[in-house]
């Protein structure tokens, strides 16, 4: 896949991203077109509304969150 693209891709000019969709699904015809999905903000997940914890350990009593209830980490040098 990877090689056909990039064979059709060679002398070509691209002037905007979306003109990668035509030329990605024209790389291959036979036995068929390649299958290209167009993708926007709507297939991608909001992470800006996270909270944030200064700590790994942010609860004090029982109840509160715990280390294995973790998803993601970020470090933040102070």
């Amino acid at each position: 896949m990877h090689s056909t693209i990039k064979r059709k891709l060679t002398n070509l000019r691209v002037s905007v991203p979306a003109d990668y969709i035509d030329v990605f699904s024209a790389a291959r015809s036979a036995p068929s077109r390649y299958d290209v999905e167009s993708l926007d903000h709507r297939c991608f997940k909001d992470y800006s509304k996270l909270g944030y914890y200064r700590s790994i350990r942010p609860g004090t009593v029982a109840g509160d969150p715990h280390v294995t209830d973790a998803v993601a980490l970020c470090y933040r040098p102070i």
